[in-house]
């Protein structure tokens, strides 16, 4: 599994809001 830091994984998260990574990120709302 990719391990990312928490700014590496806010900033992935931020760009998933173009929905290229829906399919990889587990919300955890």
């Amino acid at each position: 599994a990719l391990i990312y830091t928490r700014p590496e994984i806010e900033a992935l998260i931020l760009g998933a809001k173009d929905g290229d990574f829906d399919h990889l990120i587990v919300s955890r709302n």
